[in-house]
This record gives C-alpha cells, structure tokens and sequence, in this order.
C-alpha cells in the first residue's frame, strides 16, 4: 500500500492533467451538436483516398450490387380538388374547335357551328341534316323551316289536299287523296 501512496504522490499533476483530459472531452462530446462537422465545413481535397485504410477503399471502389425488388404499392392518395372545365380546343390543323365557358358549348367547323347554352340548341351552317334509321322526328312549341316571322305559313292548311299513291300493281296504280281538316300551327314553312 506504501508503494500505491507513493506512486500516487509523484503522479499528482498527470493524475489530475488526466481525469481533466476526459472530463473536457466528454464535455465537448456531449455539448456538441449532431452533424456538427459534415460535408459544408470541410474543405476541397480536405479528404482524399491516401487518408483512407485501404479496406475503406476497396470497400469504396467495388461494384455495386444488384437492384433489390421493389416494395409493395402504397396506399390510394385522396382525390384532388376538382375545378371547373373552361377553355377552348383546337384540332391540330385549327379548322375545327370546342368551346366551353358559362355562355355553353360550342362545336365550330369550317362552314357551321353548333352552340348549346342549357335551354336552347342552335345549328348554323349551309347544310343541315337529322338522319334517323327509321323516324326522324322534330319537336317544339313551333318548327320552323326555312326561318321565321311574317313569311312563315302552315304546311298543312284547312283545305290542302294530301295525296298518298299506292301501286298494289304494276297496271293499276292508285292515288288516295284527302283533304286536311285541321291546320297546323306548329309546323311552319318559311320563305
């Protein structure tokens, strides 16, 4: 135990010069920030590959393996916001175009257009045509053909004949022949 206290005794200062040592570097250790010495603080060709153990560098120098599989699917996102459709589109040669805005919907072509504006629809152009494959029917309070105004006039009037020609043969043709008793007012000619 003498020899201990005398030890002791002489090793004083390194003792001490020891323990401060380890108590100002754990100190420092654990007053110090993460990440307090990273790639911002180092300086260009501050680290090469001379100051790296030769395993860093064969372990830094090798290939890189395969591509592992990929992860499953996550979850469906949530729906976006959905905004209203404005604007207008154009064919790629510009001759024919749709519109949609607050006023409707417009188809426009090169010699006509169709605009629909939620309660009335309107066809403009030099040739229109409604095929059906076994009627074809137009309906409304008053069909105009042909315009409007003080020029239109009944297509059946009080008084027109209406004539049907039936052919049951080849020699004797027959036409029936009526005659309108009730006007029209909904279907107009106009000229």
């Amino acid at each position: 135990m003498r020899r201990f206290a005398g030890h002791l005794r002489a090793n004083v200062i390194e003792y001490l010069a020891l323990v401060l040592a380890l108590c100002g570097t754990s100190y420092a250790f654990a007053a110090l920030p993460a990440n307090v010495v990273g790639t911002p603080q180092l300086r260009d060709e501050a680290v090469t590959l001379a100051k790296f153990s030769p395993a860093a560098v064969q372990t830094l120098q090798s290939a890189q393996g395969a591509v592992g599989p990929s992860g499953p699917a996550g979850p469906q996102g949530l729906a976006g916001p959905s905004r209203p459709v404005s604007g207008t589109f154009r064919s790629p040669s510009g001759s024919f175009e749709l519109s949609v805005d607050d006023t409707g919907i417009t188809l426009k072509g090169p010699t006509g257009s169709l605009h629909y504006d939620g309660s009335q629809l309107k066809a403009t152009s030099a040739s229109v045509s409604a095929d059906g494959a076994t009627t074809t029917s137009l309906q409304g309070g008053v069909v105009s053909l042909g315009g409007s105004g003080s020029t239109c006039k009944p297509l059946a009037r009080v008084g027109d004949l209406a004539g049907t020609w039936i052919k049951p043969s080849p020699f004797a043709p027959t036409i029936l022949v009526g005659v309108v008793t009730t006007g029209s007012s909904r279907v107009l000619a106009c000229g």
